[in-house]
């Protein structure tokens, strides 16, 4: 025959609780006190100051529990009885927060029997079906403690009907029955059994309303309540998942917003770096296409189907519960409310940039349209990098929410990432206005090639930029040479182009205009022939 224990020996195998309780201990943000079969529950301020009493027969028969439970963030506080301890539900739930200063809640306690993780006023159990009896709360600065009793057989209770397996050998005896004290009675052998653990889920929050509350406020732990020993229990295994889905979701969308799809538009922005260089023919379909074209195309589409990626995991089954969508994950108010919307807004913004970009762009000479479009495709695009920037900036805010990491260690790269590229974007342009050669005004190349005109009449033709001397064999002007010697240093662009035709129609040449065009695109370095070959190139 096991011998029986003793309160006084349950007493040394605890920790004396402050309330009055038994035992005290500390589990994740909780602090939990209990007494195992006793008539009533310890008086204290958190406990009703007439506290129901039970019978000899009715601890007997039914045994009870007389738990305070105590959280740090001035909000509510909730244990469970869980089936499964670190899931929500199915649970048995005692929740309450305090009519504090400056809430705008009353205080309120009530007991749930919860389903599903999302909990509201629906679950609450009132009346006859009520298995919880005299609950209070109390809030002294920032930590609410909330108290009740329960009967361990209550078949009331739909996930907990039955705990007495968790005193085995602290059930009265019929020696004890005839005892009413509220402290524990001798306890009992029968069948020999040994204690079990009991699972409890518990959950804090700052705010005092039936909100859920963040995932990293909330854990389940086996409590053994003869020896006062506590351990906390694993997360269940889709959680476990789930985490590093989100995770995937956060640095995938990281990269393609953070530095992909800003680095691309930098390509155009400051091709003058490239000084025109050009990719080999069989790189690209349609040959030759310059460097700068190629890196912000290829930078465009990595990004965009980096974030299509992460968009994917973002709506998928492995982030989200039961089919439930994030937004319901995520704690009403503030920023993290449009997480999940203004997620949406971008991709559905990017998925049309890149249509514009590639379905509706007009052709280098259209005139007006290439222009237009050309703002629209720069606006668009500016736009959307700063919505995708705040986008990841309450991502981070919603991960550290949830446990994964701290708010700083995801913000802090993508805040530094955000401030080299604006630093470097502006350098570069500094840079390219003083690197670049200033384009020489039209009017003024347009006066130099009439004076020219009129030094040569009736010249057949000049080809300008052919062979190494093509440019004076003909007796060209001046400027015309230079052009010519020009456009033979250039090489790539204009090589044995007919740019200038004089002797035409009446002996004259073409008007200035066309002359001026001419010399310019016969000049590479200069920052108007650049402009022109690589809006051609575009």
């Amino acid at each position: 025959m096991i011998p029986s224990m003793s309160a006084a020996s349950l007493a040394a195998n605890c920790t004396p609780s402050t309330l009055g309780y038994a035992c005290m201990r500390q589990q994740g943000e909780v602090t939990v006190h209990w007494s195992a079969n006793t008539a009533s529950a310890p008086v204290n301020p958190c406990t009703p100051a007439t506290p129901t009493v039970l019978t000899a027969a009715q601890l007997m028969s039914s045994g009870s529990l007389h738990m305070a439970v105590q959280g740090y963030m001035g909000g509510y506080v909730a244990i469970s009885f869980a089936g499964s301890p670190g899931t929500m539900c199915p649970a048995d739930t005692v929740l309450g927060w305090a009519d504090s200063a400056g809430s705008s809640q009353p205080g309120f306690i009530g007991t749930f029997h919860v389903t599903e993780r999302l909990l509201d006023d629906s679950n609450r159990l009132t009346g006859a079906a009520d298995w919880a009896y005299d609950k209070g709360v109390m809030q002294e600065g920032s930590v609410t403690t909330i108290c009740f009793s329960r009967r361990l057989l209550e078949p009331r209770a739909p996930t907990s009907p039955d705990l007495r397996a968790t005193i085995a050998g602290l059930m009265p005896t019929s020696a004890s029955s005839t005892s009413s004290s509220s402290e524990p009675t001798a306890l009992s052998t029968a069948g020999g059994a040994q204690p079990q653990p009991l699972g409890l889920n518990w959950a804090v929050a700052s705010w005092d309303a039936l909100r859920e509350h963040y995932p990293r406020n909330r854990g389940g732990f086996y409590l053994d309540l003869t020896a006062g020993a506590a351990a906390a229990a694993a997360d269940n295994e889709w959680a476990e998942q789930r985490r590093g889905w989100v995770i995937a979701h956060g640095v995938l969308m990281t990269v393609a917003w953070v530095l992909l799809l800003p680095v691309g538009p930098m390509f155009p922005a400051h091709r003058w770096l490239l000084r025109g260089a050009a990719a080999p023919p069989q790189w690209y379909r349609g040959g030759g296409k310059q460097w700068w074209f190629l890196g912000h195309v290829t930078c465009q589409w990595v990004g965009f189907g980096m974030a299509v990626a992460a968009f994917g995991i973002g709506h998928s089954a492995h982030v989200h519960e039961r089919g439930r969508t994030q937004s319901s994950l995520i704690p009403p108010g503030g920023a993290a409310k449009a997480h999940n919307p203004l997620g949406n807004a971008v991709m559905i913004t990017a998925f049309a940039q890149i249509l514009l970009a590639h379905a509706t762009r007009p052709a280098p000479d259209a005139g007006l349209r290439r222009r237009v479009w050309e703002w629209a495709h720069w606006v668009i695009g500016r736009c959307l990098i700063g919505l995708a920037w705040a986008q990841v900036i309450i991502g981070a805010h919603v991960a550290a929410g949830e446990g994964i990491g701290r708010f700083w260690q995801w913000a802090g790269p993508m805040v530094g990432m955000m401030a080299a590229l604006v630093i470097a974007d502006m350098a570069l342009r500094v840079a390219g206005w003083r690197w670049r050669e200033p384009a020489t005004p039209l009017d003024k190349l347009s006066a130099a090639t009439d004076a020219d005109a009129d030094r040569t009449e009736k010249q057949p033709y000049v080809e300008v930029g052919k062979g190494a001397g093509g440019s004076g064999d003909f007796g060209a002007s001046g400027a015309q040479a230079a052009a010519g010697g020009a456009g033979a240093a250039g090489g790539e662009r204009g090589l044995g182009e007919p740019l200038v035709g004089l002797g035409r129609g009446t002996g004259h040449g073409r008007s200035s205009t066309t002359v001026a065009e001419g010399l310019a695109r016969s000049r590479p370095t200069s920052a108007s022939s650049a402009t022109v070959a690589s809006v051609a190139e575009a």
